[in-house]
């Protein structure tokens, strides 16, 4: 993948349960803004571990825009570690606060 894609599935706009991965998942791709979120950091902001698996939940259950680039860190060895970068953009950003609960809407970041 090249470049900077954005997936839309539909959905609806029901809300998310606070508590649950896709919460906290969804929570961290809003409050990171346009720096974005990677594997690494789910694990650490959210504790999840399969963050390809939940973007892809939230964009298909949900309709969430979620943007994506190719995404390099260095790893513990001396080398790099391949991975995607994620974020959410645009009218996305209040779609994904709806879905929170947050009546005040967002900050773009």
């Amino acid at each position: 993948m090249s470049g900077a894609e954005t997936l839309q599935a539909s959905g609806n706009d029901r809300g998310l349960r606070a508590g649950t991965k896709r919460h906290a998942v969804l929570r961290a791709l809003l409050d990171s803004g346009s720096e974005g979120l990677d594997c690494f950091g789910a694990v650490r902001v959210a504790h999840d571990f399969v963050m390809r698996s939940t973007v892809s939940d939230l964009q298909r259950g949900y309709g969430i825009r979620i943007s994506r680039r190719p995404h390099i860190v260095p790893n513990s060895f001396g080398g790099e570690t391949h991975c995607v970068r994620y974020w959410i953009e645009g009218e996305a950003r209040a779609h994904a606060a709806r879905l929170l609960g947050d009546s005040e809407g967002v900050t773009i970041h």
